[in-house]
Protein backbone atom coordinates (compact mmCIF):
# COMPACT_ATOMS: atom_id res chain seq x y z
CA UNK A 1 0.00 0.00 0.00
CA UNK A 2 1.18 3.61 -0.95
CA UNK A 3 1.26 6.12 2.11
CA UNK A 4 1.93 9.77 1.30
CA UNK A 5 2.68 12.12 4.30
CA UNK A 6 2.44 15.66 3.73
CA UNK A 7 2.47 18.66 5.95
CA UNK A 8 0.94 22.49 5.27
CA UNK A 9 4.54 24.75 3.51
CA UNK A 10 5.17 27.95 3.19
CA UNK A 11 3.31 29.62 0.18
CA UNK A 12 3.99 26.00 -1.51
CA UNK A 13 1.90 22.76 -2.31
CA UNK A 14 3.87 19.81 -3.89
CA UNK A 15 1.26 17.13 -2.86
CA UNK A 16 -1.05 17.32 -6.20
CA UNK A 17 1.74 16.91 -8.21
CA UNK A 18 3.45 14.18 -6.20
CA UNK A 19 -0.16 12.56 -6.42
CA UNK A 20 -0.71 13.28 -9.96
CA UNK A 21 2.49 11.17 -10.60
CA UNK A 22 1.62 8.30 -8.68
CA UNK A 23 -1.80 7.59 -10.43
CA UNK A 24 0.11 8.62 -13.78
CA UNK A 25 1.75 5.11 -13.18
CA UNK A 26 -1.79 3.44 -12.34
CA UNK A 27 -2.03 3.89 -8.12
CA UNK A 28 -3.44 5.23 -5.60
CA UNK A 29 -3.10 4.64 -1.39
CA UNK A 30 -3.84 6.96 1.85
CA UNK A 31 -2.75 10.19 2.45
CA UNK A 32 -1.38 11.26 6.24
CA UNK A 33 -1.79 14.65 6.95
CA UNK A 34 0.17 16.38 9.57
CA UNK A 35 -2.63 18.86 10.94
CA UNK A 36 -5.76 19.58 9.68
CA UNK A 37 -7.68 19.85 7.81
CA UNK A 38 -7.17 16.61 6.03
CA UNK A 39 -5.87 16.49 2.42
CA UNK A 40 -8.38 14.90 0.40
CA UNK A 41 -7.75 13.51 -3.19
CA UNK A 42 -10.70 11.29 -5.01
CA UNK A 43 -10.10 7.24 -4.71
CA UNK A 44 -7.36 7.94 -2.05
CA UNK A 45 -8.10 6.96 1.64
CA UNK A 46 -7.02 9.75 4.62
CA UNK A 47 -5.97 10.44 7.74
CA UNK A 48 -4.90 13.24 10.20
CA UNK A 49 -2.25 13.26 13.45
CA UNK A 50 -5.23 14.09 15.46
CA UNK A 51 -4.54 17.36 16.14
CA UNK A 52 -5.32 21.61 15.10
CA UNK A 53 -2.02 22.22 14.04
CA UNK A 54 1.30 20.65 12.38
CA UNK A 55 3.10 18.48 14.72
CA UNK A 56 6.47 17.80 13.00
CA UNK A 57 7.04 14.81 10.61
CA UNK A 58 7.85 12.19 13.49
CA UNK A 59 4.56 12.05 14.68
CA UNK A 60 3.37 11.62 10.79
CA UNK A 61 6.11 9.12 10.45
CA UNK A 62 5.01 6.85 13.58
CA UNK A 63 0.88 7.18 11.96
CA UNK A 64 2.05 6.14 8.95
CA UNK A 65 3.27 2.68 10.57
CA UNK A 66 0.37 2.85 12.85
CA UNK A 67 -1.77 2.57 9.79
CA UNK A 68 -0.09 -0.26 8.40
CA UNK A 69 -0.26 -2.40 11.64
CA UNK A 70 -3.76 -1.37 11.65
CA UNK A 71 -4.60 -2.30 8.13
CA UNK A 72 -2.23 -5.46 7.77
CA UNK A 73 -0.13 -4.44 4.60
CA UNK A 74 3.16 -3.76 4.07
CA UNK A 75 3.91 -0.12 3.18
CA UNK A 76 5.50 1.98 0.41
CA UNK A 77 6.34 5.51 2.67
CA UNK A 78 6.28 8.54 -0.09
CA UNK A 79 6.95 12.39 0.95
CA UNK A 80 4.76 14.43 -0.51
CA UNK A 81 7.58 16.60 -2.64
CA UNK A 82 8.65 13.33 -4.78
CA UNK A 83 8.22 12.53 -8.32
CA UNK A 84 9.00 8.26 -9.22
CA UNK A 85 10.60 7.84 -11.99
CA UNK A 86 9.11 6.11 -14.72
CA UNK A 87 7.95 2.67 -13.52
CA UNK A 88 9.30 3.27 -10.22
CA UNK A 89 6.11 2.68 -8.27
CA UNK A 90 5.32 -0.75 -9.69
CA UNK A 91 9.28 -1.62 -9.02
CA UNK A 92 9.41 -0.04 -5.34
CA UNK A 93 5.77 -2.11 -4.42
CA UNK A 94 6.91 -4.91 -5.30
CA UNK A 95 10.12 -5.06 -3.89
CA UNK A 96 11.23 -7.46 -1.46
CA UNK A 97 12.79 -6.78 1.65
CA UNK A 98 15.40 -9.15 2.91
CA UNK A 99 14.37 -10.28 6.60
CA UNK A 100 17.82 -8.83 8.12
CA UNK A 101 16.79 -5.49 6.77
CA UNK A 102 14.16 -3.15 8.61
CA UNK A 103 13.05 -1.49 4.92
CA UNK A 104 14.48 -0.63 2.18
CA UNK A 105 15.33 2.98 1.23
CA UNK A 106 15.03 4.32 -2.74
CA UNK A 107 16.27 7.51 -2.19
CA UNK A 108 20.37 8.42 -2.40
CA UNK A 109 20.91 11.68 -1.61
CA UNK A 110 25.05 10.94 -2.67
CA UNK A 111 25.83 13.06 -5.98
CA UNK A 112 27.46 10.65 -7.25
CA UNK A 113 26.00 7.96 -9.29
CA UNK A 114 26.67 4.39 -9.19
CA UNK A 115 28.34 2.58 -12.30
CA UNK A 116 25.50 0.27 -12.04
CA UNK A 117 21.94 -0.53 -9.38
CA UNK A 118 22.30 -2.11 -6.60
CA UNK A 119 21.14 -2.26 -3.21
CA UNK A 120 23.64 -1.57 -0.17
CA UNK A 121 23.40 -2.61 3.45
CA UNK A 122 23.47 0.37 5.56
CA UNK A 123 23.55 1.25 9.69
CA UNK A 124 19.90 2.12 10.84
CA UNK A 125 21.46 4.37 13.17
CA UNK A 126 22.60 6.37 10.53
CA UNK A 127 19.10 6.60 8.24
CA UNK A 128 18.55 10.00 6.24
CA UNK A 129 15.83 8.86 3.61
CA UNK A 130 12.56 8.63 4.01
CA UNK A 131 11.31 9.95 0.77
CA UNK A 132 10.69 7.19 -0.30
CA UNK A 133 10.49 3.68 1.47
CA UNK A 134 8.83 0.25 1.33
CA UNK A 135 8.50 -1.18 5.06
CA UNK A 136 7.54 -4.63 6.13
CA UNK A 137 4.33 -5.28 7.90
CA UNK A 138 6.29 -6.81 10.78
CA UNK A 139 8.90 -3.72 10.93
CA UNK A 140 5.42 -1.73 11.47
CA UNK A 141 3.86 -3.95 14.23
CA UNK A 142 7.06 -4.64 16.28
CA UNK A 143 8.00 -0.29 16.08
CA UNK A 144 4.35 0.01 16.93
CA UNK A 145 4.49 -2.91 19.86
CA UNK A 146 7.52 -0.92 21.20
CA UNK A 147 5.49 2.48 21.79
CA UNK A 148 7.37 5.43 19.93
CA UNK A 149 5.17 7.63 20.85
CA UNK A 150 7.32 11.09 22.32
CA UNK A 151 11.06 9.50 21.45
CA UNK A 152 13.63 11.83 21.48
CA UNK A 153 17.32 11.20 21.71
CA UNK A 154 20.04 13.73 22.60
CA UNK A 155 22.21 13.23 18.78
CA UNK A 156 18.70 14.31 17.08
CA UNK A 157 18.55 17.74 15.51
CA UNK A 158 15.69 20.07 16.35
CA UNK A 159 13.95 19.42 13.34
CA UNK A 160 11.53 16.86 13.83
CA UNK A 161 13.37 14.68 11.40
CA UNK A 162 11.79 10.84 11.78
CA UNK A 163 14.05 9.40 9.50
CA UNK A 164 16.90 9.13 11.82
CA UNK A 165 14.32 9.05 14.93
CA UNK A 166 12.98 5.99 13.46
CA UNK A 167 17.02 4.23 12.97
CA UNK A 168 17.99 5.11 16.09
CA UNK A 169 14.52 3.74 17.86
CA UNK A 170 14.84 0.65 15.49
CA UNK A 171 18.44 0.48 17.10
CA UNK A 172 17.73 0.99 20.48
CA UNK A 173 14.63 -1.51 20.68
CA UNK A 174 16.52 -4.24 18.68
CA UNK A 175 14.53 -4.62 16.17
CA UNK A 176 16.62 -4.16 13.42
CA UNK A 177 20.15 -2.37 12.71
CA UNK A 178 20.94 -2.36 8.80
CA UNK A 179 18.18 -1.04 6.34
CA UNK A 180 18.71 -1.05 2.56
CA UNK A 181 19.41 1.33 0.09
CA UNK A 182 18.70 0.95 -3.58
CA UNK A 183 20.96 3.31 -6.13
CA UNK A 184 20.53 5.07 -8.07
CA UNK A 185 17.40 6.63 -6.37
CA UNK A 186 13.89 6.04 -8.05
CA UNK A 187 12.06 8.66 -7.10
CA UNK A 188 12.74 12.82 -7.49
CA UNK A 189 13.29 15.11 -4.52
CA UNK A 190 10.86 18.52 -6.20
CA UNK A 191 11.28 20.22 -2.78
CA UNK A 192 12.93 23.34 -1.37
CA UNK A 193 10.54 24.81 1.19
CA UNK A 194 10.26 22.29 4.18
CA UNK A 195 7.43 22.21 6.26
CA UNK A 196 8.62 23.15 9.57
CA UNK A 197 12.46 24.23 9.75
CA UNK A 198 14.06 27.72 9.23
CA UNK A 199 16.42 28.30 6.34
CA UNK A 200 19.40 27.83 9.51
CA UNK A 201 18.29 24.79 10.63
CA UNK A 202 18.15 23.45 6.95
CA UNK A 203 21.84 24.66 6.41
CA UNK A 204 22.58 22.60 9.84
CA UNK A 205 20.66 19.52 8.47
CA UNK A 206 22.72 19.89 5.16
CA UNK A 207 25.93 19.85 7.07
CA UNK A 208 25.28 17.27 9.10
CA UNK A 209 23.93 14.46 6.02
CA UNK A 210 27.13 15.86 3.98
CA UNK A 211 29.11 14.03 7.55
CA UNK A 212 27.10 11.35 7.61
CA UNK A 213 27.62 9.55 4.03
CA UNK A 214 29.46 6.80 4.25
Amino acid sequence: MIIVRTAPRRGVDYLPETIAAIEAQGYKGYIITDGIPPRKFDGWGWRVTGRDRPSGAREAGWRALELMADLGVDGLLLEDDVTPTEGAVRTMLSTEVPPEWLWVSFWDNRRTLPRQAATLAMPADRFSGSLAMKVPLAIARAVMAANPWGYDHPSLLPLHDWDRALGLFCVEQKIGDTYGLRRPSLVEHRGDVTSTNSQRKRAIKAAWLEGSKP
